[in-house]
Order: structure tokens, then sequence, then C-alpha cells
């Protein structure tokens, strides 16, 4: 097992956290890794059970770099991912995960009005997509067509499996976008 920190951050109560990679030897990949830890420097096993919680982006390599904890708590880390894109080869991309103040990860976009939820990112067959208030949305490629239209009540999955791999984005009626990653 490998795991490499890059980032440390205190939340107001004095709990640590370290952002960087973990090498997740079933996928033979590298995971986007956050570590929580106790004010005494124990690990946090409040936090997914274990004090660390690993998010696969890409299909290969992702390693966080930065960490930001916002007035509310929750947890920003941003670093990047191998993306493989068809008949381009691969490419590093931007990347960027935002955790609740208790570190459940989340393929999310929030503001003021809404927040809306995408799993499982990246994914083979078929999305969720869920919505605190119903909003309109559209899959959408990476050059702007639009490949699907659909209003989200509550809840809606989308069925994937007829897109090409590659990166997708859904972008809703409220002006949020998510990233989505088709394998």
């Amino acid at each position: 097992m490998i795991d490499i920190a890059y980032a440390v951050a205190v939340q107001n109560d004095g709990r640590i956290f370290a952002a960087g990679y973990s090498y997740n030897p079933a996928s033979s990949a590298n995971d986007f890794a956050l570590v929580s830890y106790n004010s005494d420097g124990s690990l946090n096993t409040n936090c997914d059970t274990d004090g660390i919680v690993t998010t696969p982006i890409g299909p290969t390599v992702d390693m966080a770099s930065a960490m930001a904890i916002q007035g509310d708590g929750k947890i920003v880390v941003v670093g990047q991912s191998l993306i493989n894109i068809p008949d381009m080869g691969s490419t590093y991309d931007f990347s960027i995960v935002r955790y609740n103040s208790n570190t459940s990860g989340l393929n999310s976009v929030s503001d003021n009005n809404t927040e809306i939820h995408v799993y499982p990112n990246p994914a083979k067959t078929e999305i969720n997509i869920s919505s605190d208030l119903p909003l309109n949305a559209e899959l959408i490629d990476n050059t702007g067509i639009i490949k699907e239209k659909f209003m989200i009540v509550g809840a809606y999955s989308l069925a994937i499996d007829n897109l090409s791999p590659g990166i997708y984005f859904i972008r809703t009626s409220e002006g949020q976008t998510v990233k989505l990653i088709k394998e």
C-alpha cells in the first residue's frame, strides 16, 4: 500500500485533514485520499469507519495536491486525474471533490438554492442524479452537443451505455454543471 499526502488543513474543532493519494490494489490505480485525524493526532474513526476516504475519479491516476475547508466545514480537495480520451490518448485533467464535514465524498455541486449529486462517477451503463428541488437538465458531450434533455424530480436514473467512453457534463436549468466520466 502506498499512501502519499501533499496537503494538510485544520478544521475549527481541531480535526486535522491530510489529502493526497492512495494506491488501490483492486483497480491498480491511485485514488484521491483524505485522511482525518483527531486533534490529538489519532485517526478519526468516525470518518468512513477507519479515518480514510478514497475517491476514484479517473480510471488510473488520481492525485490530490491541495485542499481548503469552507466556512460550513465542507472540505474541498483539488488535484489531477489521468483521463483516457478516445482517439486522442491520455491527458491529465483538473479534478475537484468536495466532501461533507462528516467526510462522505460527493460528486456534487450546490448553490444557495439547491444541490445535485451524480453517482457513480465514473460509470459504464447508468448514472443516478438526485436533487432536493425539481430541475431541468441536459447531458452534454465535451464538444458542447446536447445528448439528452431530462427533468430531475428527487432522483433520476440515466442510461449511458449507448455513449462512447469519454467526458460528459450534466448542466441544470440553474446553471450548475457536474462532470461525468463514461468508462
